[in-house]
């Protein structure tokens, strides 16, 4: 399971991205824009990791095939 920091990193990224494409010369941002922008991102897209990643898959083949 991935940190949440590492989500909030991403995030911070990607959201980086799309200022410093409107405003080149500036990037400043508040910690509740921050918080703004990933409760809008978490409409489009999930943070989160499945429960249990090392889970084994359930497999189809019937008992007794090779």
């Amino acid at each position: 399971m991935a940190p949440q920091g590492t989500n909030r990193l991403n995030a911070t990224r990607l959201l980086g991205e799309r200022i410093f494409e409107s405003e080149p010369m500036c990037f400043q941002i508040l910690e509740s824009e921050l918080d703004a922008f990933l409760a809008e991102e978490s409409r489009y897209c999930s943070f989160k990791t499945p429960s249990n990643p090392n889970r084994t898959r359930e497999s189809r083949k019937k008992d007794g095939a090779r």
